[in-house]
């Protein structure tokens, strides 16, 4: 009695460890999938699955049966965002929940394969099961897909349990396990038309193993035969409602078959999809334990049903049968849809390779605790290594916030919006119905050209003919023009025909507003929504800042801190200026803008942009925003700037000499380094000082000058670089007042210069005059150069 009371309680105990280890496994699984979630901008794919739900459920049933997916995810996602809204936070927290779930089923899913496996090893299965679920949780490539707006990871949960039921079906024989078995399998089906391979694998399974399995389940075979036909009986009718509607296009490409390998065993291992050729040793490490699992499974034998071998064979079909079904669908076959190569095909029976992983390990550790323990470490190491460069890239950038919020708040009912913009049209709708609402508010989109791939000379006129009949005022959104607009034929046209009245350009992209006379618009007050809505009176109640949109928080070395603020103007209020000021954490002025005014006959309500450029030796770091209007000022909005580089140390200058350059900067000294041989490379350090606070990037040169003519540059020329300082990264608008500031710049000695005496000359200019700045001597000497003195060139060697 007392030895049986003590197993109840040690399996107890044992109950409890493994409940809390799972759930720490779930709550991990959670955490990393949550976060960053919403911090990414919506891509592509994931802007064509929003624009597709709002077609509703019958006009996103008729889209998908056209499309190269069936239906289920849509209708999943469109349900869901019914619910919680479009925001990429909520829309993705679907494909979260779809993760977590296949963390969970795979745990289940390893303990009911290992049920007859563990005679004398309960322990080692158990915790086999929720390393499985462990690796799950935190493998880059999962983690990936559950933060995507995709179809692929509902597509490997409907798989997972078609495989989980499945097992439970053969082992049990209950009816309701078959019906689960059934229904999974039909959803994984129109979910992707891919996952006919767990069908495929589950089938070649059954005929590797019936024969076997008669004995202990004379009933099963006939079971599932009918399962088979159930699961066909219910996606036929979609088949065929599809078929005549799905077209037959292509965009796959040549595709090296070794290549296509370490693509699979890299996105499997590690997740990455890019360069996998730096990744396939570390990947080879984890693909290895997944092949001692399999080792692990066959050598426990056994000849009975859900012996080791069945559950090898079980676990190993689906990983090796979807790298040659997904080869050989992305072959050029003239029928349906054939994709290029892509990562997320592969991501469908990955929580298959993490069992066979977690097999490996524990049968290591079965082995040798020290080489189980070894073995778990290297993946978990390997899996903690990959994941913060994937978490690196997701960061919210402003790629069409700042226009669409321009064109929310000036768009009157009555205009039209050319939208040019290739195939991207869906992240650009994604986001303005976002901003605007349903497809009956706002102004009429046409999306260009339309039943043409691109414009031409020829068909310019009738694609314009209808917008510009039906409206006054006309929005060109021209977004990734290049795809079919790459000659600029539209914006010509309404140039040649309108006045602009407006312009926001956001990167390479850019939103212009047409009018017949080109005045500037007006904000309608039933437009006005800023998004941090503000009430400051200014000029004595003459001005008022009603708020402003600051789209994204985070911004890197490129990005543009694009600022909108909105004013309301009293009536015939007079041109009037305000200053914004970039502050740093410690209330030091970064860089300046001026903003106009213009006021109007009537009361009015306008938006005034202030651009600030994030450069890559701009400081990380905290900032904030400042207002400064008529003695009063208005602190705004707060944001970062991450994974710049730090600027360089200023260290004792080597040659102190010291000079003023234009109204607001001095010059300290500098330092040179390297070979002075032709062909060689000179490093020259410059050591400024801002007086106080400039407002222009001025451009700084180096100039390497000799006695003789120089052909190639039509003068004594012979090196020279040309740039904003620090090798671009720090423009003089971004200095502070009193902080050196070190200027690196590389200039290459020509290599054909001659022996003999050179000197540096240096000096500051702006652009697009390439007037040079005005330079005080400490003599008191005037130029428009500093001269560093005379080198020895030598020879060259």
């Amino acid at each position: 009695m007392a030895t049986s009371a003590a197993n109840k309680d040690r399996a107890r105990l044992q109950w409890f460890q493994e409940i809390a280890a799972m759930i720490l496994v779930l709550l991990s699984a959670f955490a990393l999938r949550i976060y960053l979630l919403g911090d990414q901008n919506v891509w592509w794919d994931e802007g064509l699955a929003m624009w597709a739900i709002r077609k509703g459920f019958a006009g996103v049933t008729l889209w998908t049966a056209a499309d190269v997916h069936p239906p289920l995810y849509f209708w999943s996602l469109w349900a869901w965002t019914e619910l919680v809204g479009e925001s990429e936070f909520a829309a993705r927290y679907l494909s979260l929940m779809y993760g977590v779930l296949i963390v969970a089923l795979v745990y289940s899913l390893v303990r009911r394969l290992s049920r007859r496996l563990a005679p004398g090893a309960e322990g080692t299965f158990r915790w086999i099961a929720v390393t499985a679920a462990f690796l799950t949780a935190t493998a880059r490539f999962p983690i990936w897909w559950s933060q995507e707006l995709r179809m692929y990871i509902l597509a490997t949960l409907t798989s997972l349990c078609s495989l989980y039921f499945f097992v439970r079906a053969l082992q049990d024989g209950k009816r309701w396990a078959w019906l689960a078995y059934v229904v999974s399998s039909v959803a994984a089906l129109y979910t992707i038309y891919l996952t006919a391979l767990t069908l495929l694998a589950e089938g070649l399974f059954v005929l590797l193993t019936w024969r076997r399995r008669m004995n202990e389940q004379p009933r099963f075979l006939a079971r599932w035969i009918g399962s088979q036909v159930l699961i066909v009986a219910f996606f036929v009718p979609w088949f065929l409602f599809a078929a005549g509607r799905m077209r037959t296009w292509s965009v796959s490409q040549p595709f090296d078959l070794r290549i296509f390998l370490e693509l699979y065993t890299v996105a499997l291992s590690l997740g990455i999809s890019t360069e996998v050729a730096r990744y396939l040793l570390p990947a080879l490490a984890i693909l290895l334990l997944a092949l001692a699992g399999v080792i692990f499974l066959w050598r426990r034998g056994g000849v009975g049903p859900w012996s080791g071998r069945e559950t090898a064979l079980y676990l190993s079909l689906p990983v090796v049968l979807l790298p040659v079904a997904v080869y050989l669908l992305t072959l050029n076959r003239g029928l349906f849809y054939s994709p290029r190569v892509e990562a997320r095909y592969l991501v469908l029976f990955a929580p298959c390779f993490y069992a066979l992983v977690a097999m490996g390990i524990g049968g290591l550790w079965r082995w040798k605790p020290w080489g189980g323990l070894l073995a778990a470490l290297l993946v978990v190491g390997l899996f903690a290594w990959s994941l913060p460069d994937y978490y690196d890239g997701r960061y919210m950038r402003d790629d069409y916030q700042t226009a669409l919020r321009t064109l929310a708040a000036y768009a009157q009912p009555d205009d039209g919006v050319l939208l040019v913009s290739g195939s991207r049209y869906p992240l650009f709708l994604y986001r303005y119905r976002r901003l605007v609402g349903d497809e009956t508010a706002g102004p009429v989109v046409y999306s260009l050209p339309q039943g043409a791939a691109r414009f031409t000379a020829d068909n310019l006129e009738e694609q314009l003919a209808a917008p510009t009949a039906a409206h006054s005022r006309l929005w060109l959104a021209s977004f990734e023009r290049a795809l079919e607009d790459p000659d600029n034929l539209v914006e010509q046209w309404l140039d040649a025909r309108y006045h602009r009245a407006l312009q926001i350009d956001v990167g390479y992209n850019h939103l212009i507003l047409y009018t017949p006379d080109g005045t500037p618009p007006t904000v309608p007050p039933s437009n006005l929504a800023p998004q941090y809505a503000q009430d400051v009176p200014l000029f004595s109640g003459k001005v008022r800042l009603l708020g402003y949109d600051l789209p994204t928080t985070e911004f890197r070395p490129g990005d543009t801190v694009h600022l909108g603020l909105y004013f309301w103007l009293a009536a015939g209020q007079a041109e009037t200026q305000v200053t914004v000021d970039w502050l740093d954490r410690q209330g030091r002025v970064v860089e300046t803008r001026r903003l106009t005014l213009l006021g109007r006959e009537q009361e009015s309500i306008i938006r005034q942009g202030a651009d600030f450029n994030v450069y890559l030796r701009t400081p990380s770091g905290e900032y904030g925003f400042r207002l400064s209007a008529g003695g009063q000022t208005v602190e705004l909005g707060r944001i970062r700037v991450t994974h710049t580089e730090p600027l360089l140390p200023v260290v004792a200058i080597a040659h102190p000499l010291e000079a003023a350059v234009g109204e607001s900067i001095r010059f300290l000294g500098y330092d040179l380094a390297g070979p002075l041989t032709p062909g060689s490379l000179l490093t020259v350090d410059l050591y400024w000082q801002a007086e106080r606070k400039v407002e222009e990037p001025y451009t700084v040169f180096v100039h390497l000058v000799g006695e003789a003519y120089n052909p190639a540059t039509g003068g004594p020329l012979w090196g020279q670089d040309d740039s904003l300082p620090v090798e671009g990264g720090y423009p003089t608008s971004q200095w502070l007042v009193s902080v050196p500031v070190r200027d690196r710049h590389r200039l290459m000695i020509d290599p054909q210069a001659p022996p003999g005496r050179y000197q540096i000359e240096v000096g500051m200019y702006t652009l697009p005059s390439a007037e040079r700045l005005p330079v005080q001597l400490a003599d008191g000497t005037q130029d428009t150069r500093i001269v560093l003195g005379q080198i020895e060139i030598g020879q060259s060697r």
